[in-house]
């Protein structure tokens, strides 16, 4: 899978801080993205891969023994060697480990939904502590934080901005900026979400106005 870093061409990062610099300075608002190649580290789901694969290969390696080993009409005489079936065990366990590792689709599989939303929700909160996005005595604030592995977009943001725009408008365009994530278009989902927070600040402004 390809890194964070190479999910966003120069071109891209280019058109993302020309659209925030421009809503930033139309809406009074802080904007952070952050694009993170995964959230967490996931070892249950790499072993869990190896453990499945020790249990097919040790059903493999017997049942090629058997096919091998069968003597016309004695089949209680067919085994395969301790010893070998520990290798094979050992062996499957380590190579599920490097392939869960290094195949984030098959790793995927392994991890629940549930698990992935707490680790994505976590770094976020982490990044937001870091940018200081939290601090609500600042002008307000959004995160929008994508995590390439779990292919999802979160948005986090201070008080000051839930109460303008609404949780409910939060989380339809984290369920937007998702689905383009899933389709690959990273880019985009930043984009749209900054799109359609400049277009709700704007009917929010105009309403006041009014």
């Amino acid at each position: 899978m390809k890194k964070a870093t190479e999910r966003l061409i120069h071109e891209d990062r280019q058109r993302i801080e020309q659209r925030i610099a421009a809503v930033e300075s139309d809406c009074g608002i802080e904007i952070v993205c952050a694009c993170a190649t995964e959230s967490g580290r996931y070892d249950r789901a790499e072993a869990i891969c190896g453990l499945s694969l020790a249990i097919i290969s040790l059903c493999l390696a017997n049942y090629i023994a058997f096919a091998v080993q069968l003597p016309p009409g004695n089949w209680a005489n067919v085994q395969l060697h301790l010893g070998w079936q520990v290798l094979t065990v050992v062996l499957g366990f380590v190579a599920g480990n490097v392939l869960a590792s290094y195949v984030h689709p098959l790793r995927r599989l392994f991890v629940g939904q549930k698990m992935m939303q707490q680790e994505v929700r976590r770094s976020a909160e982490l990044v937001v502590t870091l940018a200081r996005i939290s601090d609500v005595s600042r002008r307000p604030g959004i995160l929008m934080y994508v995590s390439c592995f779990e292919r999802r977009l979160l948005i986090r943001d201070n008080s000051q901005l839930e109460d303008i725009v609404g949780k409910e408008f939060i989380g339809r365009i984290c369920n937007e900026c998702t689905t383009l994530l899933k389709e690959g278009n990273f880019a985009d989902a930043f984009l749209h979400g900054i799109d359609q927070l400049e277009e709700q600040l704007a009917d929010r402004k105009s309403a006041v106005t009014v």
